[in-house]
């Protein structure tokens, strides 16, 4: 392990929104997973000193059983971080958890169609590992500004990159985690990357970036991270809120405080 990177403090919050009648979001910090709306962010601190994970899904909104299958995604992706070696044991799990998603349809044909997109960050040592499926992001502020580093699998999601300051998708998705009738398989987003001691990381549900442009996204980031997840929530549910919101940052340090 390298001992630059011994210690990520992270905040994260899910909110329903003004809109919907319930929350279909689900955030994982190692083993702690919310899927209830939450009135202020948790602050976790950990040191590097195994695999660690930071995820949210999104359940697919129109399907049945979005709830259950974003904490499906959440729970399956949890178990298996501490087994993380790199990139390619992240993309054989998030395979087994889309068949996963599928065998649960299977076994309960109510539950058909149910579906999640994902997105999340693997601490393994010095590397992080980004991942996505579906339009949920990840970004890095480098210098005050965010850089994507997902992918968006929706409509018109090939232009959403690091130039695209209006942050909006074109909805359709294209890829999730189940969320069809019968199996298919899933090719999901991985960018590794060494991680720089003071990097910050934010992952966000399409709630968020639904709501605020990256340039208001930005303003909202100069905090420390508790703050700025509040401020993140609160600016989006100000913009209307109209879909569920999960934020979760994530700050790599030198030093423990």
């Amino acid at each position: 392990m390298d001992q630059r990177l011994s210690v990520m403090r992270i905040a994260a919050m899910t909110h329903s929104g003004h809109v919907r009648t319930n929350n279909e979001d689900c955030i994982g910090i190692t083993d702690w997973i919310r899927t209830a709306p939450m009135m202020s962010p948790i602050v976790i601190e950990c040191y590097v000193d195994e695999a660690r994970l930071c995820v949210i899904a999104d359940g697919l909104g129109g399907h049945v059983g979005g709830e259950v299958a974003s904490v499906l995604t959440v729970r399956e992706l949890s178990t298996a971080a501490s087994g993380f070696t790199g990139p390619e044991s992240v993309m054989t799990v998030l395979q087994g958890v889309n068949k996963r998603l599928y065998d649960v349809m299977e076994a309960s044909p109510q539950s058909t169609g149910m579906g999640a997109t994902v997105v999340g960050l693997a601490v393994v040592g010095s590397n992080v590992c980004i991942f996505n499926v579906g339009d949920c992001r990840a970004y890095v502020s480098v210098g005050g500004y965010l850089r994507l580093l997902s992918t968006d699998d929706s409509v018109g999601g090939a232009m959403a990159d690091s130039s695209d300051r209006t942050g909006l998708h074109t909805h359709g998705i294209l890829q999730s985690i189940g969320g069809l009738k019968s199996f298919r398989p899933v090719d999901p987003h991985l960018v590794n990357r060494v991680a720089e001691p003071g990097e910050r990381y934010l992952l966000c549900s399409d709630g968020l970036t639904d709501m605020l442009d990256l340039n208001a996204i930005e303003a909202c980031l100069t905090a420390d991270p508790k703050l700025s997840v509040d401020r993140l929530v609160q600016a989006a549910l100000e913009a209307g809120g109209l879909d569920n919101i999960s934020v979760i940052i994530v700050d790599m340090f030198c030093n423990p405080h």
